[in-house]
């Protein structure tokens, strides 16, 4: 990857409990001992990024199609105010009987329209079940770091992007 290196880390998504402070925890002992850290949030992910920076020194932070906290404020309260839903995404979530929440296979069609159908199928094998505690205790105040959006503007990639 044009001489960078990736890390993809294990988080705690499906303990209810977890909450930004455990995400970030996780991350940033997968990121110990790395040098000139660029972190990219997609989804969830978006609540992560800003605590992690907060635990090591991070060069950049990437919102990719993430969700992005109000400071100060929870996710909950602050995204109730907007929410953002379709009948793609609505139908794609799968609550569990745990509190978690999974995607339905069927969605893979319409979360991942562009997509070659092995490389979409797989995306999906990977998505896993999400608890919402991430969301529930989201609140911060954001980082000095510097800092990117990608906004996902087609109502696919707006759908793709929730897990």
């Amino acid at each position: 990857m044009r001489g960078h290196r990736a890390i993809a880390m294990d988080l705690p998504r499906e303990d209810a409990s977890a909450g930004p402070a455990e995400y970030a925890r996780a991350a940033a002992d997968a990121l110990l001992g790395q040098r000139e850290v660029v972190l990219v949030g997609h989804s969830l992910g978006g609540i992560t990024i800003p605590n992690i920076a907060a635990l090591l020194p991070v060069t950049r932070l990437v919102y990719l199609g993430a969700f992005v906290p109000d400071a100060g404020r929870p996710w909950d309260e602050s995204h109730l105010e907007g929410a953002i839903s379709s009948p793609a995404f609505d139908a794609a979530i799968e609550e569990r009987a745990d509190g978690s929440a999974v995607l339905r296979q069927e969605a893979i069609a319409s979360l991942y329209p562009d997509a070659i159908r092995e490389l979409a199928l797989r995306a999906w094998e990977r998505c896993g079940g999400q608890t919402w505690g991430i969301t529930q205790k989201a609140s911060l105040d954001f980082p000095a770091t510097p800092a990117a959006y990608i906004i996902c503007s087609s109502l696919a990639a707006i759908s793709s992007v929730y897990f």
